[in-house]
C-alpha cells in the first residue's frame, strides 16, 4: 500500500524555532513513473525483428526485465545464467522473463551461447536506457571499476562458469538494471540500477518482489 509521509524539521527564524512540514514521496510511487517513463519506448524483437513497444511485454503478464550492460561482458553473460536459473519458478507464476540490449554488437555470440533462456530485444536508440538514466562511465573511470576487488572476484566466477566474453567488443561504458513490472503497468515492483559493471540484482531480490517462494 503506497503511503506518503511527512517530516517536520526545525529551522530558525528571526530568532524563532519554527517548523517546516516536508513531504517524503514514498519510493513506491517514485519507481511506478519508471514503467511509465520507457512504455512507449521500441525495441527490436531478436527472433523476429519486428519493433514492439516496451509496455507491450507487460501488457498481460507480469514481466522481470533484465537491461544488459553489453552482449559480450562476462559480467552479464553470468547474470544471464544465473537468472536463467530461475525461469522455471517465474513460468510456473505467469511471469514473463525478458533481456535487453543497446546494440546489436556481440548479440550472435550471446545468443549462440545460450546464456539467458527468457525473450531477448535490443533498444537500438537506447531511449529506454535514457529515460531511465542509467549510469555511464568514462574511459577514465570504467578502468578502476573493472580493477575492484569484486570485479576480480566476479570475473573469477565467469570464468568458473566458462561463459566466454570479452573486455572490449561493443559499449561497456553504459550500465544496465533489472525492472520487474506488474501486469498491466501499474505497478513497479523492483527497480534496480547497476553503479558497478559486476552489480547484479540477485535472484532473491526478484523473487522476494514477485512474492514467489525461493
Amino acid at each position: 500500500m503506497a503511503f506518503a509521509m511527512r517530516l517536520s524539521f526545525p529551522f530558525v527564524y528571526r530568532g524563532l524555532v519554527l517548523f517546516a512540514d516536508v513531504s517524503k514521496v514514498p519510493a513506491q510511487e517514485e519507481e511506478m513513473n519508471a514503467a511509465q517513463l520507457i512504455g512507449k519506448c521500441t525495441l527490436k524483437e531478436v527472433s523476429s525483428g519486428k519493433s514492439v513497444t516496451v509496455e507491450s511485454l507487460w501488457r498481460d503478464q507480469t514481466c522481470v526485465l533484465m537491461f544488459f550492460r553489453r552482449w559480450a561482458c562476462p559480467f552479464c553473460r553470468l547474470d544471464a545464467v544465473r537468472l536463467s536459473r530461475i525461469k522455471p519458478q517465474l513460468d510456473a507464476a505467469g511471469v514473463r522473463l525478458v533481456g535487453i540490449g543497446h546494440e546489436n554488437i556481440g548479440l550472435d555470440d550471446f545468443r549462440q551461447g545460450e546464456y539467458f533462456k527468457g525473450e531477448l530485444y535490443v533498444d537500438e536508440e537506447r531511449n529506454a536506457y535514457k529515460a531511465l538514466q542509467y549510469k555511464r562511465f568514462s574511459w577514465f573511470t570504467i578502468i578502476p571499476a573493472i580493477l575492484t576487488s569484486s570485479a576480480r572476484a566476479k570475473a573469477a566466477e565467469a570464468k568458473s562458469e566458462k561463459v566466454g566474453g570479452d573486455l572490449t567488443t561493443g559499449d561497456g561504458l553504459l550500465m544496465g538494471g533489472t525492472l520487474v513490472v506488474e501486469k498491466g503497468g501499474n505497478k513497479v515492483l523492483l527497480n534496480y540500477q547497476q553503479d558497478t559493471p559486476e552489480g547484479f540484482v540477485g535472484n532473491s531480490a526478484i523473487l522476494d518482489a514477485l512474492g514467489i517462494s525461493r
